[in-house]
């Protein structure tokens, strides 16, 4: 079974970045990046970016265009990382419930009958 971030997001080319809320992402991005307006970036035409439409291109753009620098996915995983073990309880409901969809779907797929955490209602 083949699963798209884009059928938890229903935004086409997403990633796992946007199972996370804009906003919490682009705060996370401007820790390691600072300066950076993510929505700033203009939205490319979707044949040029061949159909990606994910935060973690925009944020890339906007990284890129900074003389010098390149975009790392991993360092802003980082940050990510920290911070939902430092305060998960600040993590967006939207978010909770987006990466519990993910889980279910995976449960799904696997066979398994019950999500982890019971609390899916609906998919």
């Amino acid at each position: 079974t083949l699963m798209m971030y884009s059928q938890i997001t229903k935004h086409a080319g997403a990633t796992i970045e946007d199972l996370f809320t804009p906003e919490f992402y682009s705060r996370c991005v401007r820790d390691v990046y600072p300066n950076i307006s993510i929505s700033a970036v203009p939205v490319q035409n979707p044949t040029e970016r061949a159909g990606e439409y994910g935060i973690i291109h925009t944020a890339e753009e906007a990284v890129d265009r900074r003389q010098g620098e390149r975009f790392e996915r991993w360092r802003v995983a980082e940050v990510l990382s920290d911070r939902i073990c430092e305060a998960p309880g600040m993590i967006e409901e939207e978010t909770v419930d987006r990466f519990e969809k993910l889980f279910y779907e995976i449960n799904l797929a696997t066979g398994t009958d019950k999500p982890a955490s019971g609390r899916i209602d609906q998919v």
